[in-house]
């Protein structure tokens, strides 16, 4: 069973303090959604709880143990293994097609390649686009994209 993601007492700050003595729980299963004005915290926090940028007070504990007191070898397996984001921009390659776009998270994995192939193979079959494998992200709709970055993760 997979561990939720804690927030605990989380402040924020960079030119402005951003969040303030933070706490929450984020369940292991579940998508959640930042959404809210501009200028708020949103991609702050999510820089916060993706371990790109440390916050001036607080934890993200997950599996029980606070991710930033981790090195940063550690920090990239985690990030890698057990849990990604989907952020409001797209940032797969233009120039790369969309297999090689859904192998890229694996570059770093120890899967046998026989594996990666299988596992892109699959996910591309699931939404449909197992036949265009050869084409360029940018003949899709942005809702194909979407589905193929939250597949990906």
């Amino acid at each position: 069973m997979k561990s939720n993601l804690l927030l605990k007492n989380m402040t924020i700050r960079f030119d402005r303090e951003i969040l303030h003595d933070v706490s929450y729980e984020f369940k292991s299963g579940y998508f959640y959604l930042l959404q809210g004005q501009s200028g708020i915290g949103k991609s702050s926090l999510l820089n916060v709880l993706g371990l790109l940028k440390r916050p001036i007070a607080g934890e993200v504990v997950y599996d029980g143990q606070n991710l930033w007191s981790l090195d940063d070898a550690t920090q990239a397996r985690v990030r890698l293994k057990d849990y990604g984001f989907v952020f409001q921009q797209h940032n797969l390659i233009d120039t790369m097609t969309l297999e090689e776009n859904l192998k890229v998270p694996l570059l770093k994995s120890n899967l046998p390649e026989a594996k990666k192939a299988a596992r892109v193979t699959a996910i591309l079959d699931k939404l449909g686009l197992k036949t265009n494998v050869t084409c360029c992200p940018r003949i899709y709709p942005v809702a194909k994209i979407s589905a193929v970055l939250l597949v990906e993760l």
